[in-house]
């Protein structure tokens, strides 16, 4: 069975996202110039969680789909303390690395 379009994601990077599904398998596949998350992910992963990289072709790549909130139902739903605490230990994180 070959994978189908579910939802296209919205992004910055100017490259194509696309939420994936293949049999009961989400995943997500970026199209376009991708040698610059290449670089991005050997240096994060290094040091972080990072989610899984399914394949690596010459203009895409597939990775494993994180199920997360968009930051409007997020912070509805949580409120922003939760949030702040997160972001403060993680930039303590990156600058003392």
């Amino acid at each position: 069975m070959a994978a189908k379009v579910i939802k296209e994601l919205k992004g910055f990077s100017g490259n194509q996202i696309l939420l994936m599904k293949k049999n009961e398998m989400l995943f997500v596949r970026k199209i376009g110039n991708i040698h610059r998350n290449e670089e991005r992910q050997y240096a994060l992963e290094k040091n972080n969680p990072f989610p899984e990289i399914y394949g690596l072709h010459k203009n895409n790549f597939e990775m494993e789909n994180i199920h997360g909130l968009d930051m409007k139902t997020y912070l509805t739903s949580h409120g922003h303390e939760h949030l702040l605490t997160f972001l403060l230990e993680l930039f303590k994180k990156f600058t003392s690395s």
